[in-house]
């Protein structure tokens, strides 16, 4: 019996001797409706109440950039994995808030389900990892002057990342899939594309403007801090799980097959942190059991912290390394030192 083999059956037996289901327990959709709340009730606050007062309207915004973080990490990150709700049409309602936050769905569907959870740490096949130029993750990619410094303005670039999908990184993306595989109804997407950008904008801040008398100037400062809140902390959730000094970066041979099996794979690439911190857990949707959710992405992360333990066990019995930072600072100096001995070495 393999490793992969033997987790999965150890794993099921688990939820099959305990009488679990694998999708989420009551209190996983009550945090999905805190997390809703704490991005849709500061946001009525502010054109309520608070339209007229710029620093208490951006204050608003502040508190949705934590809801919106909220519902990236909890609710749609599950939901589009399958592993909120066992009914598939909920899942994918839940999973479309994704449009809420400016997100296109279907590209994040491909480019986090696809190409980053089939392809981790893979350079020119892992999306998180392909950043061209101006942040080096591999000593695959050519080493620039610039990214001695990387260490420094990388936070900055990660605050970024929800903005770019808000505006111009959906159609950066479908463009390069027409090039690639061209679709006779490329146009049509580019028109859906164009017209949920613009309902996201128009309820975001054009509405507000023009309807609530919020100024201009606190609109969209009101809006780029709180990507800026959310991006920042999605950045670093995600970026400590594999951008790390212990994973690998594997390259394919030219039969563009890599030699680890998928589950053992997952494991090299890919970090755990802050496992005894249950209200950091709670907060970043078991994302720091990043382990855990790469070997079983359509379980709910609620179950994360048990299931650590089989696989912790069942990776010593099989020599497959199991790595984890005790905290998230641990974690996020180690990625910080990643991040300069890539910009400086190899």
């Amino acid at each position: 019996m393999d490793f992969h083999r033997e987790l999965r059956e150890r794993v099921n037996q688990y939820f099959k001797g305990k009488g679990l289901s694998k999708n989420a327990p009551r209190i996983v959709w009550l945090k999905t409706a805190v997390m809703i709340s704490l991005y849709v009730l500061p946001f009525v606050a502010a054109q309520v109440f608070f339209a007229d007062s710029p620093i208490l309207y951006i204050l608003m915004f502040v508190l949705m950039g934590l809801g919106m973080a909220g519902i990236g990490m909890n609710v749609t990150h599950d939901a589009n994995h399958g592993s909120l709700s066992r009914n598939r049409r909920v899942n994918r309602l839940l999973g479309s808030l994704l449009y809420l936050i400016g997100v296109d769905k279907a590209t994040w569907q491909q480019e986090h389900n696809v190409e980053h959870h089939t392809f981790t740490n893979i350079p020119g096949h892992d999306t998180d990892i392909s950043v061209p130029i101006i942040l080096r993750f591999s000593t695959e990619q050519k080493r620039l002057g610039i990214h001695r410094l990387q260490h420094v303005y990388a936070w900055f670039l990660y605050s970024l990342i929800t903005l770019r999908w808000a505006t111009i990184g959906d159609f950066v993306r479908l463009r390069k899939n027409q090039r690639e595989d061209p679709q006779p109804d490329y146009g049509k997407k580019v028109l859906q594309l164009a017209g949920w950008k613009l309902s996201y904008h128009l309820y975001i801040w054009i509405i507000p403007v023009l309807l609530f008398g919020v100024t201009l100037g606190p609109a969209l400062l009101a809006v780029l801090i709180m990507h800026l809140v959310a991006s920042t902390i999605m950045g670093i959730i995600f970026q400590t799980a594999h951008a790390m000094p212990e994973c690998a970066f594997p390259i394919p041979d030219e039969a563009n097959r890599i030699e680890s099996s998928w589950a053992v794979h997952q494991m090299e690439t890919t970090c755990n942190y802050a496992l005894n911190g249950p209200r950091f857990s709670w907060f970043v949707g078991g994302l720091n059991y990043q382990i855990e959710h790469h070997l079983f992405p359509n379980i709910s992360h609620y179950h994360y912290p048990q299931i650590s333990k089989i696989v912790q066990a069942t990776a010593e019995k099989y020599g497959v390394p199991y790595r984890t930072y005790r905290t998230f600072l641990d974690a996020l100096r180690a990625h910080r030192n990643f991040l300069k001995q890539l910009g400086t070495e190899g």
